[in-house]
């Protein structure tokens, strides 16, 4: 955040790794815990990965519990009536 002006206040960056790339959101929180989006960055893959020999490739995790919260890969979900939502509510896919 210093390379836009600190804003004074706790920060903290989410990082999404997906096939075709890396995901950084960072977010400013206030003393109440409520986040607020301060930047965005995508790095996106330009040619197919592959894997140097001995290294297996990465499997889905486990379903998700038919309710309540819960974490895969570091990150926090809630799942509501079948649906799974990031700690910010949005629908995840």
């Amino acid at each position: 955040t210093g390379m836009f002006a600190q804003p004074e206040a706790p920060c903290f960056t989410k990082i999404t790794v997906r096939a075709d790339g890396l995901y950084f959101q960072s977010y400013t929180a206030d003393q109440n815990g409520n986040a607020t989006l301060l930047n965005t960055m995508t790095v996106r893959r330009t040619r197919p990965h592959t894997l140097p020999s001995g290294f297996e490739p990465v499997t889905s995790g486990p379903a998700a519990p038919p309710a309540g919260k819960f974490l895969r890969n570091g990150q926090l979900y809630i799942c509501n009536d079948g649906v799974v939502y990031d700690i910010f509510g949005r629908k995840i896919n």
